[in-house]
């Protein structure tokens, strides 16, 4: 029974660090898509954020409006007020499923 016990812990552990490795893998991609992201908001290119963008976009503003794709990148492309700068405080993400990753932080824009 014991050695059934250390097998199930050994296993555990392996699989926690696959993931954990797996997950760091994961969180460097989208680091690096996040980055893209807003080097392309910041060109104000269509083209850019079009690619990276899905189609089943809904952006959230913190004054409470919701963008879809199509209004979102004609607000960032043809706005008085461009991106200048866009400076990350704080950027985590989880993964929180399959599929899914949240992300959060806090981020200084200046427009």
């Amino acid at each position: 029974m014991k050695i059934n016990l250390l097998r199930l812990l050994a296993l555990l552990a392996l699989a926690l660090t696959v993931t954990h490795a797996a997950d760091e893998k994961l969180i460097a991609a989208l680091r690096a898509a996040d980055d893209e992201r807003v080097a392309a908001t910041k060109a104000g290119d269509l083209a850019r954020l079009n690619a990276i963008y899905s189609d089943q976009l809904h952006y959230a503003h913190s004054n409470g409006q919701v963008d879809n794709k199509a209004t979102q990148t004609e607000g960032v492309v043809n706005s008085a007020n461009l991106y200048e700068r866009i400076e990350y405080q704080e950027r985590t993400f989880l993964p929180a499923g399959p599929g899914i990753v949240l992300m959060k932080g806090r981020a200084i824009f200046t427009m």
